[in-house]
């Protein structure tokens, strides 16, 4: 219960001036064409990873118009790097206490820990790797999930995303 309670403020802590920045306006802006289309949640989660991705050059052509004030921006993701920071560090914390990333599918959890994994800054790329290559190792973590942290940690190559197994 309180590794569920934990997930659930890290990945509330997450997303807390990310919103203000406007790195939610994709988001926002793919669920409007989904909703235009009449396409369900269901339904796009059907949709073979090409047709998703195509959805999503869509919605980023538009999201790239939205002017950006670059200076509220730097100074939101300065506050956004150190909760970030914070969160990476606990995680880190409990996966060490806990001899492994907990099970999301046996708690009572409704997320878990992939936003911090996503977020984390490079300083913290070195365990990370050591981490996630344990945890796909053990089978506690999935082929998807591996392959979009290395991603991550990879620099985040456009065309490296192409080659992601999404299962």
């Amino acid at each position: 219960d309180n590794i569920c309670k934990l997930y659930q403020q890290m990945d509330s802590d997450d997303q807390k001036y990310r919103a203000m920045m406007g790195t939610d306006v994709f988001f926002k802006i793919l669920d409007s064409i989904k909703v235009s289309e009449g396409i369900t949640r269901d339904i796009y989660a059907s949709f073979s990873t090409e047709k998703q991705r195509e959805y999503g050059k869509k919605a980023k052509l538009i999201a790239d118009k939205k002017p950006v004030n670059q200076k509220k921006f730097d100074s939101l993701m300065k506050l956004q790097k150190g909760i970030d920071n914070k969160n990476t560090e606990l995680l880190i914390k409990i996966i060490k206490e806990n001899k492994g990333v907990p099970n999301i599918n046996i708690l009572p959890c409704k997320r878990g820990y992939g936003a911090v994994f996503m977020h984390a800054d490079a300083k913290y790329f070195p365990k990370l790797k050591v981490i996630i290559e344990n945890e796909f190792k053990s089978g506690r973590i999935g082929e998807a999930e591996y392959n979009y942290m290395q991603w991550h940690m990879g620099g985040r190559k456009a065309e490296e995303f192409q080659n992601i197994k999404v299962k």
